[in-house]
């Protein structure tokens, strides 16, 4: 096309294409006769009037930006106070009035709101803005006279309200600049076409046959968009997929060694093993029977690959460093439910089978397990850890040597104790787990979940050996993942992963690690232990 020369495409839709036809030509006219002049005139008009405005948005766009520049300083000063607001707040959950840090982030707080005070009074006093706080002196003036809590709340509603006015008016007297800018410059294009002659190459023509709708290209749409919606559909699977399912998995995304991998522990199919072997109650230790059926070191199926399982555990354990110097072991998870009690419970047998004089410790004080596992209730010793650490009882006394194993101690929780957190004092813990390790070869430890309680990190830095539960199909990666970042910021590490309950599956044997022997149904959702979510923990039905 030459220059100047413009194409104007008009789209007629009518049932009738002779009618279509008609008004696009009326259309092609009218226009011709609009471009060469008929209404010039008018043009010229609406331009005078279009400059005038212009300057007119011009003059308040700026007066508004002077304006809010004015509390830029303040509102920035505003912004560092709220994130120095924010972590006190966290301080102050987490630390004691007198801890160092919290006064020390106390007083950078307090510097924070004399600088903004400033800063706010400032902006106010500034002429940029004189105007809008003269009307409003008296509002500022009652506040100024009050204590520091009301003139931080006073100064910051005050400056934002006023920041986000101006803000509205920049926002609108730009949209009404640029408008006015765009219709100047299309009046001027008029202008300019108005001078030159124009002609209509062609009017419209009616179609030999239909334009629309087209059969194949709505098949082959169709086809496209079915298979992107199937393409979408299964990336958005993958991405709410956010719990682990292999080994291979966790320990990609964890970057920590695996242990052990424990498949899903069915007390129907160790009975089923059981009754194949025969074996008869009556010779079996009083106390054996009433341990949990998930326990795996029993009689008739302590040769099954579920015992074997715990033995690798034991062997992973044992090769983490000099069993001499390692004796402290403990297991945690990052969730309730995670099946930790029972690791810890069948770890400790492990190592008691294998000729170790063992002793199981629970310091969950809040939700114990281990006196379930082996049949005993909360007080079936009077005195356990809880009484220990109280120091209202020896650490001799508290252990429990009927347990069905004359290798295996077990030093259950005690009382409910109404505050678990204050009795985890490091020297009292300390010195317990000391005595223990100089009077046993193996110490197995099983505390609370991480982010339940804060309990577990206090523990952490007196045992030898960290092995973090984490439970295929149920525990978030996120919550895996925040498990980590809290022990880092304690410069505390696992020393390696139990991955618990997952189900065999001939197809992921290579990415489990694991024997294959045994199909077993999901494990867990009923033993779920009463935890809840994690304002719920610590709430005991013992």
């Amino acid at each position: 096309m030459r220059k100047g020369t413009r194409l104007l495409d008009i789209t007629i839709s009518h049932t009738n294409p002779a009618v279509a036809k008609a008004v696009a030509d009326a259309i092609a006219i009218e226009y011709q006769a609009e471009l060469t002049g008929a209404r010039s005139d008018d043009r010229s008009s609406s331009e005078d009037i279009l400059t005038k405005e212009s300057d007119k948005a011009r003059n308040l766009l700026q007066t508004a930006q002077n304006a809010f520049a004015n509390y830029q300083r303040a509102l920035t000063t505003l912004k560092e106070l709220e994130d120095k607001e924010r972590i006190v707040a966290e301080l102050s959950r987490r630390y004691l009035p007198k801890h160092p840090r919290l006064l020390a982030a106390n007083g950078e707080l307090d510097g924070l709101q004399q600088k903004f005070l400033l800063e706010f009074e400032a902006a106010r006093s500034s002429a940029a803005d004189k105007g809008y706080w003269q009307d409003h002196a008296e509002e500022w003036s009652d506040a100024a006279e009050g204590d520091m809590v009301n003139k931080l709340l006073v100064a910051r509603r005050l400056l934002l309200a006023r920041a986000s006015v101006l803000n509205s008016e920049i926002t609108s007297q730009t949209n009404v600049f640029n408008s006015i800018l765009v219709r100047i410059q299309e009046t001027g294009i008029n202008s300019k076409a108005t001078e030159s002659e124009m002609e209509i190459s062609s009017l419209s023509q009616l179609p030999g046959a239909p334009s629309s709708p087209k059969s194949s290209q709505v098949i082959g749409a169709g086809a496209m968009s079915g298979m992107m919606l199937g393409i979408l559909i299964a990336l958005l699977f993958v991405k709410l997929d956010n719990k682990f399912h292999t080994v291979a998995q966790i320990e990609r995304e964890t970057q920590l060694p695996i242990l052990a991998a424990v498949s899903d522990i069915q007390p129907q199919v160790l009975e089923s093993v059981a009754k194949q072997k025969k074996v008869d109650l009556n010779l079996v230790h009083p106390a054996r029977q009433k341990w949990d059926k998930r326990i795996v070191f029993r009689e008739g199926v302590s040769a099954t690959t579920f015992a074997e399982m715990f033995r690798v555990l034991r062997a992973s354990v044992s090769l983490l460093g000099d069993e001499k110097k390692r004796k402290i072991t403990l297991f945690s998870s990052a969730l309730p439910g995670e099946g930790k009690s029972l690791i810890s419970s069948n770890f400790a047998l492990a190592a008691a089978q294998s000729g170790k004089h063992t002793v199981l410790v629970d310091l969950d004080l809040r939700k114990p397990s281990i006196h379930k596992n082996f049949g005993l209730k909360r007080d079936s010793h009077p005195v356990g850890t809880t009484e220990v650490l109280a120091g209202q009882a020896k650490l001799e006394d508290a252990i429990f040597t009927h347990t069905g194993d004359d290798r295996l101690h077990l030093v259950l929780c005690g009382k409910q104790a109404p505050n678990p957190g204050e009795l985890l004092n490091a020297t009292a813990l300390e010195e317990m787990l000391d005595q223990l390790s100089q009077e046993y070869d193996i110490v197995v430890v099983d505390s609370a979940p991480l982010l339940a309680v804060p309990d577990t990190r206090l523990i952490i830095p007196l045992v030898d050996n960290f092995c973090l539960v984490s439970r295929a199909e149920y525990v978030p990666k996120g919550a895996v993942r925040r498990a980590l970042e809290l022990l880092q910021h304690d410069g505390q590490s696992p020393a390696g992963i139990v991955f618990n309950g997952f189900t065999e599956k001939r197809r992921l044997i290579g990415q489990n690690y694991s024997y294959g022997n045994y199909q077993t149904n999901k494990y867990g959702r009923a033993y779920r232990y009463g935890y809840g979510s994690y304002g719920a923990y610590g709430s005991e039905d013992s």
